[in-house]
């Protein structure tokens, strides 16, 4: 595929990500068969017209509306009380439920 041909696809998406990806399925194959570990049920060949189809399906979706704001920061900021290990995951579900709850309220 060209850079122009990369350039012009509509979906915004990092196309090098999804050739490199198809290459390690790929290789990855060739890998199972060569050590004799190979199950076509479980991983099966690509056939022909499975990139395309793969490429049309991700130019022709639509992004969803984006999350807002204001919850993606009270996520930001709890997930960051979590991870520092200032609360526990119990607290934070409680915290979560409780911020989402009055951000609920807040846009009535």
């Amino acid at each position: 595929m060209s850079d122009d041909e990369a350039a012009n696809r509509s979906f915004p998406i990092r196309w090098d990500a999804v050739d490199e990806l198809f290459a390690d399925y790929e290789a990855n194959l060739e890998l199972m068969k060569e050590s004799g570990t190979y199950d076509p049920s479980d991983q099966p060949e690509l056939k022909e017209g499975d990139r395309e189809f793969f490429e049309a399906l991700l130019q022709n979706s639509v992004a969803k509306k984006a999350f807002p704001s204001a919850l993606e920061n009270i996520f930001d900021e709890e997930l960051d009380a979590y991870l520092s290990g200032g609360i526990d995951g119990k607290a934070l579900g409680e915290r979560l439920k409780n911020r989402f709850w009055l951000y609920l309220e807040e846009q009535k």
